[in-house]
């Protein structure tokens, strides 16, 4: 509790807004809204459909007291949005109360059906007197004689419609039941798993290992940083660490950036640690989740694997924390709680006083200066394992090449030469569109309208596989207009690129290829994404196209190209972050190929061939990257030469809200030169947000920037106790934020 109440502390979070984040999901306790009748009688109404409503909701609470609105609309067959006013008047008229009801938690503890076989000798002359087919008599014979113990589970998969044996042999008094708690197991747990493998650490592997073993056992906080190129062996070196720390008696947590990763990774911690690994990530189920939280707090595991919220793993004695990919903005929780899972692991580590190893092949630029500056131990792994070559990479210039980007279909000739290279000599292709959809939207030929979200201030994705545009930020869908709303003409047109039409434009030029895609609009059913990572590493796709999941340290040792269609997408972030994560990503996908015998190439299409960020990534110099990405951070006051927190306002009305962000700019200067702070804290703003309006609601932003943490969270600890929550403006703190879109 104590390492959520810091937590929650730092990033100016209530603690039970927290908790409720951290916890698994299910466990937490809800209630539910409930109309009753008051006795007091309907008040005279003007307009008749009001009436009719308020008639019919008297009619249906008296016969069923304490019924929610849901319940409501469904018995009366009238949408929500007709009853609500109705049932919001009938509370403020009299006739109607409102209360809330607690329900329990959606997560709790499963139990099963365990029989005992109590006589066994008459249960069998039972079964051999009865009709049963001889067959299945065999059988039933066969498997009660090898257990004296059985579930209920494992007989009706074996016997479909043996429920009235069970019942009959029960009331004989042939067979005991009790029932007992049964853990919901995640797919791949609880099989027989092959040998843990044997794996010898290279010279340089070794010492590595050596330099943070040292400190597993002096229970102090040490702070490790591992850069290594892709496919230098971090991942060996992390096993060896969590089979020392488990061989102390200590456990581990293993954070990983993406559910991907968690499905690659789970089979060979499975096989290493066995019934000793716990998952944690957000596509289990409720059930899942609060079993696999169980099995943790009780020390039945001493593994966790998984995403983000596995650093609030209630692990007895945690011995260790590592932080894959530390680099990857999806570490840091955009919801109630803005945390960051990698600074959480460092806050961690250092109140359970033990070892934190992060490692990337592309350490964020924070990271890595702390690393030179000695706040972190800083350890290189500058080859690749066997010394192995890092992918050859070509750069394709779009404008050079007179491409029109109009009607593009992704391809360039280079591109297309290198694919039917690779695909004819039998191996893997992987391709790389940071962009959903089939294009970026539609665009009318007659007169230039692009068809826009109504809620959000964004176009709207058109997506051909169901003919609809989408908003990924409201999700509001709405088919295509048969003509242009603004001139009545039909004369649409797709513009952009999207991992659909690329998807389309493949197929054509590579008819015979089996293609998959991985993206949030292909990946939604539960064992999707694992079958689709297992079916391309055996080789039932010879192309792999995908967005940024790709580049997050997936491993398939038979692709030797890796295509990055559009470099240009993150580079037009409006982030003070956008060199570093296009620099992250082009590095991270060209990572990717050749991880297996050939050496690897990669395809970079670009219109900005000469941009810092795609040349150092070309020459996988990370190293030169860094450096020339410091200066400009330096110049600009931007981290890790400042710290950052970000004010981020909502309201449908936008006068309101720029008016509120004035007032709280105001006190914050009043605040601020109070206490001498004028020349270290910087208030920048208030500005719209670089999506001005989501699902109608404006947003606008305060940044508050400073080289005195200390500050800037004295500032924003102060100002959260002076302010009044309003329905109309809801403001929120993001401390440490990585994106300000």
């Amino acid at each position: 509790l104590e390492f959520y109440r810091r937590a929650a502390g730092y990033y100016h979070t209530p603690l039970g807004i927290a908790l409720h984040a951290l916890l698994p999901g299910g466990l937490a306790y809800r209630s539910r809204r409930e109309y009753r009748l008051t006795g007091k009688p309907l008040p005279a109404m003007k307009d008749s459909d009001r009436r009719e409503i308020a008639g019919r909701l008297r009619e249906l609470l008296a016969a069923a007291p304490g019924k929610s609105t849901v319940e409501l609309a469904k018995e009366s067959l009238l949408p929500v949005n007709r009853l609500g006013p109705v049932l919001k008047a009938g509370v403020r008229q009299g006739w109607l109360s409102v209360g809330h009801r607690l329900l329990p938690p959606v997560a709790r503890v499963r139990y099963e059906t365990i029989y005992e076989v109590v006589d066994n000798a008459a249960l069998h002359e039972g079964i051999a007197a009865s009709r049963i087919a001889a067959v299945r008599k065999e059988k039933l014979n066969s498997f009660l004689g090898s257990a004296d113990f059985f579930s209920r589970r494992q007989f009706l998969q074996l016997f479909a419609g043996g429920s009235a044996w069970l019942r009959r042999w029960q009331q004989q008094g042939w067979l005991r039941s009790r029932q007992v708690p049964w853990m919901r197991n995640i797919p791949d747990q609880g099989h027989e798993r092959e040998v843990p493998s044997v794996v010898t650490l290279t010279a340089d592997q070794e010492r590595m290992y050596r330099q943070i073993a040292a400190q597993l056992g002096k229970d102090s906080f040490s702070p490790f940083i591992i850069h290594g190129v892709t496919g230098s062996g971090k991942t060996e070196i992390y096993l060896k660490l969590i089979k020392e720390i488990r061989r102390r008696g200590r456990g581990a947590i293993y954070l990983v950036p993406e559910i991907a990763l968690t499905v690659q990774l789970l089979d060979r911690f499975l096989r290493e640690f066995g019934d000793q690994v716990a998952v944690l990530h957000s596509s289990l189920g409720a059930g899942e989740r609060y079993d696999q939280w169980r099995r943790i707090r009780r020390g039945e595991a001493t593994v966790v694997l998984g995403a983000r919220s596995a650093v609030f793993a209630p692990l007895p004695r945690l011995g260790l924390i590592i932080v894959d990919e530390e680099h990857e903005p999806s570490y840091k929780q955009e919801s109630s709680f803005p945390y960051h899972g990698r600074d959480l692991a460092l806050m961690r580590g250092q109140m359970a006083s033990c070892p934190v190893v992060m490692g990337s092949a592309t350490p964020s630029i924070t990271t890595y200066y702390r690393g030179l500056n000695n706040y972190y131990q800083l350890l290189e792994l500058p080859e690749r394992l066997g010394k192995k070559l890092l992918p050859r990479v070509e750069i394709v210039d779009l404008a050079a090449g007179g491409q029109k980007m109009f009607d593009w279909d992704g391809f360039s000739p280079l591109l297309l030469q290198r694919m039917e290279e690779v695909l004819t000599a039998g191996r893997q292709v992987m391709l790389f569109l940071n962009k959903r959809g089939f294009s970026r939207t539609l665009y009318c030929l007659d007169c230039g309208y692009m068809p826009s979200c109504t809620s959000c201030s964004v176009r709207l994705t058109y997506h051909k596989e169901i003919n609809r545009l989408v908003c990924h930020y409201c999700g509001l869908t709405m088919p295509v207009p048969a003509v242009c709303p603004q001139c009545r003409k039909n004369s649409f047109f797709p513009l952009g690129i999207g991992i659909q039409k690329l998807d389309e434009s493949l197929q054509k030029h590579f008819p015979e290829v089996a293609v998959a895609r991985l993206d949030r609009d292909s990946i939604r059913k539960k064992g999707q994404l694992a079958a689709l990572i297992n079916a391309f590493n055996h080789g039932d796709y010879q192309v792999l196209i995908g967005t940024q999941m790709l580049a997050k340290g997936l491993h398939f040792p038979n692709v030797d190209l890796v295509g990055v269609i559009f470099a240009d997408l993150s580079l037009n972030f409006p982030e003070f972050t956008a060199a570093e994560r296009t620099f992250q990503l082009l590095t991270q996908v060209a990572g990717r190929a050749g991880r297996g015998e050939n050496r690897g190439e990669v395809v970079i299409q670009t219109l900005q061939p000469r941009h810092y960020s795609v040349q150092h990534a070309s020459r996988h110099d990370y190293r030169g990257f860094f450096h020339q990405e410091l200066e400009f951070r330096k110049e600009l006051g931007f981290p890790p030469f400042s710290h950052l927190i970000l004010l981020r306002g909502q309201a449908e009305d936008q006068e309101l809200l720029r008016k509120v962000l004035d007032e709280i700019k105001n006190d914050l200067q009043e605040m601020i030169a109070a206490r001498g702070w004028s020349e270290k804290v910087m208030i920048m703003g208030p500005v719209p947000a670089a999506v001005a309006r989501i699902k109608k609601r404006y947003r606008w932003q305060l940044l508050l920037k400073s080289r005195h943490r200390p500050i800037l969270q004295q500032l924003a600890a102060v100002w959260r106790g002076r302010y009044q929550a309003s329905r109309q403006v809801s403001i929120t703190l993001d401390v440490d934020p990585v994106s300000f879109s």
